[in-house]
């Protein structure tokens, strides 16, 4: 892929070499694990990995706020990954200003993340997975067959709650609380749903799921349902 002249990690290359100058070679080995096209900011971080490497083993270093320009040349997005944690893009992205306060250090460092990946047991952890995939796959199948069920059909999700910013979601509202589907999701299983109707002003959905390889079969009884409820909200932008 590095052979591709638009790939951002050559890119980056020869406009590092055209800053610094020198005849240094570097040889690269791009592994990518973010899909391409994705939006995801892959290539240009790769880009500036390539970048921060070629500064590191460089006898002529380049500063942040050089980086930071030099970075802008290869792609709008590329500065903000000279700096850890969340910013602020303006401009057309390249103006990067940190964000730093007690709530993003609390919700988003990362060190938890990785102290938890190096303890955890990878071979366990597989196996566990492993068996609550199979655990929800077996609970539908079960369901389904000792029943003789074409599919499940469940109210999807209590109403929207707000938001308290200080002891966190409630995951309810007014005392009401259900949901269907993540079943689903952790078997792999289809799964869709619709608008059923209001409770307490706010719309709820209705669900449907079945087994692996059925979506023709949900889309079809969500369809029929939908046309036969005939419930079709539409936003109410009241903000009280």
């Amino acid at each position: 892929e590095l052979e591709n002249r638009e790939n951002l990690v050559l890119v980056a290359v020869e406009k590092w070499l055209e800053r610094v100058g020198g005849d240094r070679g570097y040889q690269i080995e791009l592994r990518k694990a973010i899909p391409p096209m994705s939006g995801l900011g892959g290539g240009s971080s790769d880009a500036v990995s390539a970048l921060l490497a070629m500064n590191e083993l460089s006898d002529n270093q380049l500063s942040n706020s050089e980086l930071k320009e030099l970075a802008a040349e290869i792609g709008s997005d590329c500065p903000s990954f000279l700096d850890g944690g969340i910013c602020l893009a303006e401009g057309r992205g390249e103006e990067i200003s940190p964000i730093i306060s007690s709530v993003t250090d609390d919700l988003f460092g990362h060190e938890i993340f990785l102290d938890s990946a190096s303890a955890t047991d990878e071979e366990k952890y597989q196996k566990g997975v492993e068996l609550i995939v199979s655990r929800a796959q077996n609970q539908i199948d079960g369901l389904l067959q000792r029943n003789n069920l074409d599919g499940l059909v469940g109210l999807t999700r209590n109403p929207a709650w707000k938001t308290d910013h200080e002891n966190g979601d409630s995951r309810g509202f007014n005392g009401l609380s259900w949901g269907n589907g993540g079943l689903s999701a952790v078997a792999g299983y289809p799964h869709i749903t619709i608008p059923l109707d209001y409770v307490e002003g706010l719309p709820v959905g209705v669900s449907f799921f079945a087994s692996a390889w059925e979506e023709a079969k949900i889309i079809n009884f969500a369809y029929a349902f939908e046309q036969e409820n005939s419930f079709f909200p539409r936003p109410n932008r009241d903000k009280n």
